[in-house]
This record gives C-alpha cells, structure tokens and sequence, in this order.
C-alpha cells in the first residue's frame, strides 16, 4: 500500500472513530437532558402542587374537641381543624378557598374573623353516624366577619335541612375596610340561617347592622337568601316565637361608590327597620333588589 493511501485510510478510521464518539456524546447530553427535564418537570409539578395548595383550599372545622384539633392540617374530615381562627389563619392574599364547618350541633366559638383580600367560601358539611345534626356560630366579638383587603369576598352558604344559628356579641354581622362582597344565604326557607343578637344597647352603633360599608369608597355587593334576625327565640305551645330586636339596618353609610344589595326571604324581627338607602352619604348610591324582606314587627300591647 502506498504512503498516500495508508495515510488516507487512517484519516477514515479516525474520522469514523470521531464520529462514534460524538454520536456517543450526543447520546449522553441527550440522556442528561432528558434528566433535567424530568427534575424539572417534578420540582414545577411540586411547586405548581404548593401553589394549588396554597391558593385554592378546602378546610374542615369540627368544633368537637374530641375530633378537630388546630395542630391537623385540616384537609379532611378525618383531620379536621378545631377551630375557624385556625382555618382563616391559612388564607393568604389572592387565595380562594372553602371552609367546610361540621354541623354536629357543637357550638363554633369565634372572636371576629378576619379574611385576608382573598375569596372565601364557608360551607357545612355532615356525617352519617353523628347523632345530632345542625349548625351552630357563636360570635363573641364586636363584629363577625371583618375583611383586610381590597377585593375580599365572604360567602356562607349553609345549606342542609337543619336548624342553622349566629348567636352574635357584638351588634355588626359583616363590616369592611376596603372593597367587599359579602353573602348570606340558606337553600331552605324551611331552615333559614338565624341570626341573634341580644344586646339591646348595642356597640358602637346603637342598632344591630348587618353589613357596615361606613370606609367604603369602591363597589361592594351585599346578598341574603332565606335569613331571619331575632333578639332570641321561644317556644310557646309547640310553637316557635322569635323576639324582636329593637332596632335593624341593613347597611351604614359607604363614603363614596356604590352598594348592590339583593334580599330575599329575610325576615327582621325588630322594632323599627331602616331600610337599604337610608342615609347614604353624598356621593354614595345603592341598588337594591328586594324580594320578601319582611319586617315583623312587635304586637302592640293593647291598651284598656
């Protein structure tokens, strides 16, 4: 073989020896690539998991101190917190969650709750071996549910064929310190939601409100479905008999924007109601839309 083709030949060979090796490199960084890809895709499955978490819950509440505990997580209701400070405490700002609160008929003791600029549904749930079913709040501060941000939504829808009660302190069901929806419904008319409240002196007001918009200054809408408000309630000869408040707003006054108030099946058992609009600030307007507000008032006491 001649020089020239000897040295040809093993530039071949080294050329297909090069050409291995880089088919076998190209091999292993696709095998790393692959690799990243994959912790990639866990570490954004993990995260994206945490945000989940983090921004759309499900809580449980049990008041039985003998099932809920604020050490659980909560997610379940096999490891349901104990109380709603505890559930609250795990909103965050922007999150959307449902706080599911057991209606065994032990009481949900609550200081004012405090939801962050966030959505928060409040549900009941039961179970079939509890003996007694039915929901029972009772609120010991000045207000019930009170918001902290700008966009913050507060729904209860306590559904369920049972008795459903707010034993309420203070004398304000819902107030705000920014931009705020609040709703009240049952989906029973047979089973309202019944709010007391037996303080006849009031605090801060001197009547019982059911949504305070007086820092108002956006766009806030306030909706009840089958809800009665009573100072307590009495059974006399089998039948149930709900006392009057002396006095009932539905609303204080925003400073500036709009309130839109939707009311049905709401009963106020009361002396004296104001009614949506009254008193608006200047500037402010309401739009309400009332079917079945009742007021109920006392009988008067006949004279000889």
């Amino acid at each position: 073989m001649s020089s020239l083709s000897k040295s040809v030949a093993e530039l071949a060979s080294n050329n297909a020896n090069l050409t291995q090796q880089c088919s076998e490199l190209t091999n292993d960084i696709n095998q790393l690539l692959l690799n990243v890809d994959s912790k990639v895709d866990s570490a954004f499955s993990k995260v994206n998991g945490e945000i989940k978490s983090t921004f759309a819950q499900t809580l449980y509440v049990n008041a039985d101190r003998t099932v809920g505990s604020d050490s659980n997580d909560g997610l379940s209701a096999q490891a349901p917190l104990n109380t709603i400070k505890a559930a609250v405490a795990k909103l965050v700002p922007g999150c959307s969650a449902r706080i599911m609160l057991a209606a065994n008929n032990v009481e949900h003791v609550s200081t004012t709750v405090v939801v962050p600029d966030c959505s928060v549904i409040f549900n009941t749930y039961t179970e079939n071996d509890w003996q007694s079913i039915g929901l029972k709040l009772h609120f010991t501060g000045a207000i019930a549910f009170n918001t902290s941000g700008d966009n913050a939504s507060i729904t209860l829808e306590l559904f369920g064929e049972f008795q459903k009660t707010i034993l309420m302190a203070g004398n304000r069901l819902f107030e705000n310190l920014g931009k705020a929806a609040y709703s009240l419904a049952s989906d029973s008319a047979s089973f309202p939601v019944v709010v007391f409240h037996r303080n006849t002196t009031g605090q801060f007001f001197p009547y019982f409100v059911a949504a305070n918009y007086a820092k108002f200054s956006k766009i806030g809408m306030f909706s009840m479905s089958n809800v009665t408000f009573a100072s307590h309630i009495s059974n006399s000869a089998g039948e149930i008999v709900y006392e009057p408040m002396p006095h009932i707003r539905l609303d204080t006054a925003p400073v500036g924007g709009a309130v839109l108030a939707v009311f049905n099946n709401v009963d106020m058992h009361c002396g004296q109601l104001s009614n949506p609009g009254v008193e608006l600030a200047t500037g402010c307007y309401l739009i309400s839309k009332v079917t079945g507000l009742n007021h109920v008032a006392p009988p008067v006491a006949a004279t000889s």
